[in-house]
């Protein structure tokens, strides 16, 4: 253990920190790619691929003015708050989306040009990338500056594993949930 702490340049005291902060890195990460790959297949199924160009314009804009507003709010809340906040209302959107695709695979309601695919691909991408960039400031708030050089490139290789990691799974859940995954005909 002592030889791999020289190695990378570790603190035993630094070990429990990190240690957790990378697992969060690694399930972020994985459900990154989990949410990404869902939300463009269903849009890219039910919506259309040529509308690709349009909803990155939104995920532009919106990601914008929800980066003026984290600014804005930053003054005015303490980070613990503004991060749990956050994420729980992320959270929300993501949750509230998977609830409506539910119903419509159980047939309750009928998406076909309502507009809710737009919204599904440009709500998920957005909570993916806030959320990614909320794990950062948290690192950063846990992280010494002097030792941040030495503790952020083994979070961003938790980060790494975590992507593979989610690929992985992303193949295996498709393959087991064959008779869930998206069709031109719901």
């Amino acid at each position: 253990m002592n030889r791999l702490l020289r190695l990378l340049n570790l603190r035993r005291s630094e070990v429990p920190r990190l240690s957790l902060a990378a697992l969060v890195f690694l399930l972020v990460a994985v459900n990154d790619a989990i949410v990404k790959s869902v939300a463009a297949a269903v849009f890219n199924v039910r919506a259309d691929v040529e509308r690709l160009p349009e909803m990155y314009t939104w995920i532009a804009v919106v990601f914008s003015a929800a980066m003026l507003l984290l600014s804005w709010l930053t003054n005015r809340f303490q980070r613990q708050r503004l991060l749990f906040g956050l994420l729980g209302f992320l959270g929300a959107v993501l949750l509230f989306n998977t609830l409506v695709l539910w119903a419509e695979n159980r047939q309750l309601v009928d998406l076909a040009g309502s507009g809710f695919y737009p919204f599904l691909f440009v709500s998920s991408e957005i909570a993916r990338n806030l959320a990614g960039f909320q794990v950062w400031i948290a690192a950063g708030g846990i992280c010494y500056a002097s030792r941040a050089k030495v503790l952020f490139p083994l979070l961003a290789a938790s980060t790494t594993l975590g992507d593979i990691a989610g690929g992985f799974l992303v193949r295996l859940l498709g393959a087991a949930l064959l008779s869930h995954r998206c069709t031109a005909s719901p």
